[in-house]
């Protein structure tokens, strides 16, 4: 692996990265907006390398830069239960509220009592439990959060119940649910813009540079293209759209040069590409004319124009492709994983440029890697909203079945599910990869 592979993996996972961190900062905003307690807001996956309390919830970075998550408590279901008449040792804080509670005596805790509970009264915050010890009722506060732990000294946790993800309104559920996604959508338009405006976009055929090697056929920089074959154009699209349909065409192509009209004939050049089509995916040829055009970067409204088209045109495609999964016109082998992605990444920063200068080439390169992860965001956004099981989106068909049938899925058939979900996602992920590793290594 050469110095620029291993750079193109580093930019693949800052990508990945920034991708997930919004995602998920969706998720964790909205839930903190509508009062579910969030213990732990973390970035990557792993064990933790860093971390910060800032208030209830730890702020922390994990040892592998590959997702991310909100940890939302009651997220996954009912919490930790305590009965009338269990018997367990407290430890209190120094605000004198109960913090901990152990059903084996804690080694080293000085202050903790052994206590037969009565109540625990956790509707809502601040909770509170009543108590015998010595023979006395007493009652205690406790704080907003208070860790558990079993006979198996496994941590678990309580929080009041209005302060848990399962019993916020269904409607409640599903904004913070769609959250994340909906953050992968605004960051991918930001990205676009951004791409699009240090990319420039073309307002007229005027052209920069031109790569063909033979003289008596080139452009000169300046000259702007009237017609092709005898033909106008309302557009620099609709020009563009005819060099593609006819590859290897000799086209007598009229340019301005110098107040005055220029005749060149050119065969274009046929190139393969990619393309998804009802049948699936396709490699089609495509003509080409081999120039660059100049780029306008200041044209605020022609900017935003080309953005909005992109963002359309990325949904179409993203659609289009799920449709023709279901469908069978596109396999599960054409699909690509995290090793696909990163060799893909290589071939944006690696990808032929026209620019001259070191500032022109690195403002290109920018620009192509702007536009690669606002298709990556967007992409990850769709798919969490596929109604699949562990995915946003089989969360959210459950809270639709709350709103409908005024009841909550039992929350040990969800568990199942997101479970049953998880797994065949992990499988999928690992057949793909797979897939990838194999593409990598094959002539």
């Amino acid at each position: 692996m050469n110095i620029t592979s291993i750079f193109s993996v580093l930019v693949f996972l800052l990508i990945l990265t920034i991708i997930v961190y919004v995602h998920e900062l969706g998720h964790f905003l909205t839930a903190k907006k509508f009062g579910v307690y969030c213990k732990e807001f973390a970035i990557g996956m792993g064990t933790k390398i860093w971390g910060r309390q800032k208030g209830e919830t730890l702020y922390s970075v994990r040892a592998l830069p590959m997702g991310g998550f909100v940890q939302m408590v009651g997220e996954d279901g009912e919490l930790f239960k305590l009965n009338r008449d269990d018997q367990v040792w407290l430890e209190f804080s120094k605000n004198d509220k109960i913090a901990k509670i152990f059903f084996v005596q804690p080694q080293g805790v000085e202050m903790a009592i052994f206590v037969k509970i009565v109540a625990l009264e956790k509707a809502v915050e601040p909770m509170s439990m009543q108590y015998v010890y010595n023979d006395e009722l007493l009652t205690a506060q406790c704080e907003n959060i208070v860790y558990c732990y079993d006979e198996k000294e496994d941590e678990q946790w309580i929080v009041a119940n209005n302060r848990q993800f399962t019993n916020i309104k269904p409607s409640k559920k599903i904004i913070v649910l769609a959250a994340g996604a909906t953050m992968n959508f605004i960051f991918g338009f930001i990205f676009l813009f951004a791409s699009t405006w240090i990319g420039g976009v073309n307002i007229a055929p005027i052209i920069a540079t031109d790569m063909s090697e033979n003289t008596a056929t080139s452009f000169v920089v300046g000259d702007e293209i009237l017609s092709v074959d005898g033909k106008t154009f309302p557009d620099f699209s609709a020009l563009q759209t005819y060099i593609k349909a006819n590859p290897s065409k000799e086209v007598i192509i009229k340019v301005a040069r110098d107040a005055k009209e220029v005749e060149i004939t050119r065969t274009l050049i046929a190139s393969e590409s990619q393309q998804v089509t009802k049948n699936g995916v396709e490699v089609k040829t495509v003509g080409l004319l081999g120039v660059t055009y100049e780029r306008n970067h200041t044209n605020i409204i022609a900017i935003l124009k080309e953005s909005i088209h992109a963002f359309i045109g990325m949904f179409e495609y993203i659609f289009f492709v799920l449709l023709s999964l279901f469908t069978g016109k596109i396999k599960l082998t054409n699909l690509t994983g995290f090793v696909g992605i990163a060799q893909q990444t290589n071939m944006v920063i690696t990808a032929q440029t026209a620019a001259i200068s070191l500032g022109a080439k690195m403002a290109e390169i920018g620009a192509r890697l702007l536009g690669f992860a606002a298709f990556l965001s967007i992409n990850i956004g769709a798919m969490n909203l596929l109604p699949f099981p562990a995915l946003d989106g089989g969360r959210i068909v459950f809270a639709l079945y709350e709103v409908i049938f005024r009841k909550k899925v039992s929350a040990k058939l969800e568990t199942y599910v997101n479970i049953a979900g998880f797994l065949l996602l992990i499988f999928v992920f690992i057949a793909i990869t797979i897939q990838d590793v194999i593409r990598l290594f094959r002539p």
